[in-house]
């Protein structure tokens, strides 16, 4: 099937003697003229030095950048997050979404402005954490050649 990507990414390590560590990444993305959708599964394991327990986290992210006409584009993105596998209750929850705006062609640079919100709950937790939300205003200036590329 025509841009459809399959990505994943293994990698074991050893960060104290005697104590394993792995990362398992998976992405599945469709790239499409209106809309690149992904969906991206992590899981860390960790087994600390002797005499403490095995940790794990996981995440799920499911990101649609959508892609407009006239230089206009939104983001929308939402994370679920298990911090220790050991520990069902504690939970994190991430919702991302914003817009942003590609300015015309400036003698080769192609600056973009995005507005977003990010908004992270956590649950679970002891002592109790805040849900905190961040309104942002971000910038970004592309070189002409990566805009020829993504049309």
């Amino acid at each position: 099937m025509k841009g459809l990507r399959l990505t994943a990414f293994l990698d074991e390590d050893h960060y104290v003697q005697g104590a394993k560590r792995e990362r398992d990444i998976g992405q599945v993305t469709y790239e499409h003229p209106c809309s690149t959708p992904a969906s991206i599964s992590c899981t860390r394991r960790t087994a600390p030095p002797p005499r403490k327990h095995r940790s794990a986290a996981k995440v799920v992210a499911v990101v649609t950048p959508k892609l407009g006409t006239k230089g206009w584009e939104a983001l929308i993105r939402h994370d679920d997050y298990l911090p220790n596998d050991a520990i069902h209750s504690q939970k994190q929850k991430r919702d991302i979404d914003g817009i942003a705006y590609w300015v015309p062609n400036l003698s080769g640079k192609r600056p973009r402005s995005c507005f977003d919100r990010d908004s992270l709950k956590r649950t679970g937790l002891t002592p109790a954490a805040p849900n905190t939300t961040n309104y942002e205003v971000k910038m970004l200036i592309s070189s002409n050649n990566f805009q020829q590329e993504r049309q």
